[in-house]
C-alpha cells in the first residue's frame, strides 16, 4: 500500500525539509519540555523554525509514513528510545 501523500520514491526522504531524525528530535523537544502548555509547544517549534501549521503538515506526513512503512516504524522506534535513553543519562 502506498500513500497518497507521498510522492517521493524514498520514504525516508525529507517531509517539508525535516528528515526523519528532525522530525525524532521535534517530538522529543515536545515531549520533555512541552507538555500541554500552547505557549511552550509554540516556544519549542519556533526553536526548531517550524510553525505550528507546518509542523502539523509534517507530523500527518511522518506518522502516515511510520503506519504503512516498517523500515521507517523501526527507525523511528530506535531513534526515539535512543534519544530519550541519553536524555534519562544526562539528568540523572
Amino acid at each position: 500500500m502506498i500513500s497518497t501523500r507521498d510522492t517521493s520514491p524514498d520514504p525516508f526522504s525529507a517531509v517539508d525539509g525535516v528528515t526523519l531524525e528532525g522530525y525524532v528530535e521535534v517530538c522529543r523537544a515536545l515531549v520533555r519540555t512541552a507538555g500541554d502548555s500552547a505557549r511552550r509547544i509554540e516556544e519549542v517549534l519556533a526553536a526548531h523554525d517550524l510553525s505550528p501549521d507546518r509542523w502539523e503538515r509534517i507530523t500527518a506526513e511522518w506518522l502516515e509514513r511510520i503506519r504503512i512503512h516498517p523500515l521507517i516504524r523501526t527507525e523511528f522506534r530506535h531513534l526515539y528510545a535512543r534519544g530519550m535513553d541519553e536524555f534519562e543519562v544526562t539528568n540523572e
